[in-house]
């Protein structure tokens, strides 16, 4: 199905979506769908469709955000068929995808030097101010703010900081200054298990069993966008001692493929796709923690496993979506 087929299938309707576009904007789900009908309740099957563009632009502004901050590809939407299921993707997996090929986009050498940085940036600055407290004093916040901050997510917390912060300080913080500090850091400035201070219930149930699977050295999927999530690399974060990397299997050289090409091709054809998709399903093998001698701030292993879904192996292809080469 292309774009205009997509949107109709799960949104009802693809006015103003050309059939070729792969992509809807935020002003479009806005106009059909920021307003429920008084006449459509909870129950009614006619609420569904507004259901799937709200987490349609979930995933496009918080998930996989581009640069321009106003779209999101319509292929999300196959996963947004059955609602009862959205939980069981590994979304937390997908932002860490995007994130890194944004990260890598960024860092390459260009005649103008990006600017903007794809990718949930909040999810990073969040991740910085939990652990280099530095930071968070040179945007205004100081040591109440991390211990004041204990609602789930965390995110949310630091998001309203960050904000109320910038507006605040925004002509006081210059590049420089974040740039000298970190180029200064020494590991006594790294606080490098901040979760510590949280309490034991903290997580909800349907995702505190995840925990440890940030501790699994894995191949993390999303689409045509494949990277190796490696925890072995930062074992202190965890309270662990150092990782022999030499007994986890053997890295696989991974290779991203591009989502615009001829119709009716599928970059799950792509030879080494299964062997990618095998080390995810293998990731409750690959704790780092099983391979060290664990310290005593070491979080504990549960013994309960919930199977979580890449973003994309069971969804089929839309036509003049994908190019392998």
């Amino acid at each position: 199905m292309n774009g205009c087929e997509l949107s109709n299938k799960y949104l009802g309707l693809s006015e103003g979506i050309k059939d070729k576009e792969a992509i809807v904007t935020f002003p479009w789900l806005k106009k059909w769908f920021e307003v429920v009908p008084d006449d459509v309740d909870e129950d009614s099957p006619r609420l569904v469709p507004y259901v799937r563009a709200y987490l349609l632009y979930v995933i496009g502004s918080v998930v996989v955000p581009d640069k321009s901050g106003t779209s999101v590809p319509l292929i999300y939407l196959q996963l947004l068929d059955d609602l009862q299921e959205v939980r069981t993707y590994a979304w937390g997996a997908a932002l860490l995808v995007h994130f890194h090929h944004a990260l890598d986009e960024f860092k390459k050498p260009k005649d103008r030097p990006s600017k903007t940085l794809q990718g949930h940036t909040f999810s990073l600055l969040g991740f910085a101010l939990e652990r280099i407290p530095k930071l968070a004093t040179l945007v205004g916040l100081d040591g109440t703010h991390v211990e004041d901050n204990l609602a789930f997510p965390l995110l949310v917390k630091w998001t309203g900081l960050l904000v109320k912060s910038s507006h605040n300080n925004y002509s006081e913080v210059r590049l420089a200054e974040f740039l000298q500090t970190l180029h200064g850091l020494e590991e006594a400035d790294i606080i490098w298990e901040p979760y510590q201070r949280l309490p034991n219930n903290f997580l909800p149930e349907y995702c505190a069993g995840q925990q440890k699977m940030g501790m699994s050295r894995t191949v993390l999927i999303c689409f045509e966008k494949v990277v190796y999530h490696r925890p072995d690399l930062c074992p202190k974060q965890f309270g662990l001692e150092e990782v022999d990397a030499n007994r986890f299997r053997p890295l696989l050289n991974l290779i991203g493929k591009s989502r615009s090409g001829p119709k009716g091709t599928d970059y799950r054809s792509f030879k080494d796709y299964g062997l990618y998709i095998a080390e995810w399903e293998n990731r409750e093998n690959s704790y780092i923690r099983d391979l060290v001698e664990v310290g005593p701030l070491s979080p504990p292993i549960e013994d309960d496993f919930v199977e979580h879904e890449l973003v994309s192996p069971a969804v089929p292809p839309v036509e003049g979506s994908f190019e392998v080469t």
